[in-house]
């Protein structure tokens, strides 16, 4: 998964920084057998932002692009769902007006996108470890007002705020 996401967002910076970052972040949850998560999760981390990849867009919502890249390439539809799903995808695709394309994607289960969605909303751009008040703040700064990300995430916010939050309280607790 590291070499695919490599080959079509690794000459994206900081993107590719970031993407390195959630991938081993999420190596070390998944590899610590107190947490019981699948490997499907790491594969996610990995791989959540190659609709980025400009050869991907379809829709420009770059969780829906991916996903529909995935698919096609017979990913396991966990994986698939995870990365459609991520961090706020849905408020996204509502605000491009692509949630149909969304809806394609079965949601994914319980408790695990919350936990994809904690690690990338804790590492920056850079692949920095951060809070999550300072992620999403930066990526309001990041983004024109107008830009269908930064009125996403404006709208999202709260939710993400929560996803982030139980996750860590389950990663904790274990």
């Amino acid at each position: 998964m590291r070499s695919l996401a490599r080959d079509l967002i690794g000459n994206l910076h900081p993107r590719w920084e970031h993407v390195q970052a959630v991938g081993r972040a999420m190596e070390v949850l998944v590899d610590d057998p107190s947490h019981d998560l699948p490997e499907d999760l790491v594969y996610a981390a990995w791989l959540h932002d190659v609709g980025y990849a400009a050869a991907l867009e379809v829709t420009l919502c770059h969780a829906i692009d991916g996903a529909i890249f995935l698919q096609a390439l017979g990913l396991p539809p966990d994986v698939v769902s995870l990365v459609a799903w991520h961090t706020g995808a849905a408020w996204e695709a509502s605000v491009r007006d692509v949630s149909d394309d969304l809806e394609a994607f079965t949601p994914p289960p319980d408790g695990l996108l919350d936990v994809l969605n904690f690690v990338d909303l804790t590492t920056g751009p850079d692949g920095a470890t951060t809070e999550v008040d300072t992620r999403i703040s930066e990526i309001l700064e990041r983004y024109d007002v107008e830009h269908p990300v930064h009125r996403s995430v404006t709208n999202s916010a709260a939710a993400l705020r929560t996803s982030a939050a139980r996750a860590r309280a389950r990663l904790v607790s274990r």
